[in-house]
């Protein structure tokens, strides 16, 4: 799924998408909800809580 041109938010809390004969479900979840979660990586499970204040963008140019 192509989500680059894609406001996710506009599709609401659970939405689907149906990609190569599979239906795809997507959910928006709480944070502290995520324990009880089967998802992967398993390390957002706790990581997300010690996310940076800031954002900073790095790049590389050659």
């Amino acid at each position: 799924m192509d989500v680059s041109q894609t406001d996710l938010l506009c599709r609401g809390n659970k939405f689907t998408n149906a990609e190569g004969g599979r239906t795809h479900l997507f959910q928006w979840l709480d944070f502290q909800s995520l324990k009880d979660q089967y998802f992967f990586p398993l390390f957002l499970k706790t990581e997300i809580f010690n996310l940076p204040t800031q954002f900073t963008l790095r790049t590389e140019v050659e």
